[in-house]
């Protein structure tokens, strides 16, 4: 009975081992098959590849060869061309040449046959009429002393007319020249006072606000403004009286729009250059000068004048006539209000200039402002409890920066009084 069971198993693992050397046998077979057959696909890719390129260099070769046989047929041509132009142009003057002595010696043998006939003639002439001839001669030289005579006078006559044409010619030139000399002048002063007006004009319809007024009179649409059509670089025109540029009028305009700034970037207007020039004043305050001092309500303008500079570090750092950069512009019209009210509408702006790296002209940035406090107490007067009422208004990141400088400020100005 174990016997029997014995051999059944046996039988059955040698089964089981069959079917699995069997199935093992069809995955090699099946895998060793998907390898070859990626193979062939990888050599017909590669086969492919390498006949397209083949094909490739062929067909330029081909198209180099066609080029090169166009370009030798077509200096062939040209060298061809040439040649038969300058043979055309040598058998030109070849036959020019022989047309020409040909010409000169029928000329010379008409010259001398007529010389010839001449002389048998007056020889007849004179063995027959000799003394016929003498009288001829005789009045032949008063009729040719007559016309040398009349020749003389004639051209004595012609040179006095040119004479007096020449005198009669520079006088009325000169009086031309004065003529004209004195239009060029009425013109240039007539067009200098348009000019003016227009300069003053445009500049306060920018105060104004006024665009639309603005860009009329900017292309010169209106009908006294018609000469100045062709004037370039408008946008960029200084007032006669104060130095500004139209973006100093701009910023301090009574709406506060900035397009009106944006309109005068449209037409050329230039605040700056890469090359280090600002646009400046007579007294050498910049446009952002101009709008730190009007407060708040331009603060828009100021940040769109800071935006299109191409050096705003060195535009927010930058210093007038009196050494003042724009937060001291801001300040100074701070101060100037007698109420709190008038204090509050440059908190935004001083707050805006001190956040770009904003510095006085005498304590430059708030950390070295901090560092001459711990080092040595300043002494803050009691007349300025303006100053203390605004400086509370602001963060107080900055109030002892202001603080301080209120005190350098007024310290500063004693002095120079004194």
């Amino acid at each position: 009975m174990v016997k029997k069971r014995y051999e059944k198993q046996k039988g059955d693992v040698i089964t089981i081992q069959r079917y699995t050397r069997g199935l093992l046998a069809r995955r090699r077979f099946q895998r060793r098959k998907e390898e070859i057959e990626a193979a062939l696909r990888i050599q017909t890719v590669r086969r492919a590849a390498i006949a397209r390129r083949v094909y490739k260099e062929k067909l330029r070769a081909e198209q180099e060869r066609i080029e090169t046989e166009q370009r030798l047929e077509r200096e062939r041509q040209e060298k061809e061309a040439r040649e038969r132009a300058a043979a055309i142009s040598i058998q030109t003057q070849f036959r020019s040449h022989e047309k020409r002595r040909d010409f000169m010696l029928m000329k010379r043998s008409a010259t001398i046959l007529q010389s010839l006939a001449r002389y048998i003639t007056a020889n007849r002439i004179a063995d027959e009429r000799m003394g016929a001839c003498v009288s001829l001669q005789c009045f032949v030289r008063m009729v040719l002393e007559k016309a040398h005579l009349q020749r003389v006078l004639f051209g004595i006559r012609s040179l006095q007319a040119l004479y007096r044409g020449r005198v009669k010619r520079q006088e009325l030139n000169r009086q031309r020249d004065a003529a004209n000399l004195i239009k060029r002048g009425l013109r240039s002063a007539t067009l200098n006072a348009l000019l003016n007006e227009w300069v003053i004009d445009v500049h306060a319809q920018a105060c104004l606000g006024e665009l639309d007024v603005m860009v009329d009179i900017l292309e010169c649409t209106e009908d006294q403004y018609h000469r100045l059509t062709e004037m370039s670089d408008k946008a960029n025109i200084r007032h006669p009286d104060s130095g500004y540029s139209l973006l100093h009028s701009a910023a301090k305009c009574e709406t506060g729009d900035v397009e009106v700034l944006i309109t005068l970037g449209n037409y050329g207007a230039e605040l700056d250059t890469k090359k280090g020039w600002i646009a400046v004043d007579l007294h050498g305050n910049t446009p952002l000068h101009i709008s730190c001092g009007t407060g708040d309500s331009h603060l828009e303008i100021s940040k769109y004048i800071f935006s299109i500079c191409t050096g705003p570090k060195k535009l927010i750092l930058y210093q007038n006539a009196d050494e003042a950069t724009a937060l001291d512009c801001a300040l100074d019209a701070a101060m100037a209000n007698e109420d709190l009210s008038g204090m509050v509408k440059f908190t935004n702006t001083i707050n805006w200039l001190l956040k770009n790296g904003a510095r006085s002209r005498f304590w430059g940035t708030k950390a070295e402002i901090l560092a001459v406090r711990e080092s040595c107490g300043i002494y803050l007067p009691l007349y300025h409890h303006r100053l203390l009422i605004f400086v509370h208004l602001l963060s107080n990141h900055h109030v002892q920066y202001f603080l301080l400088l209120s005190t350098a400020n007024s310290q500063s100005r004693t002095a120079k009084k004194q």
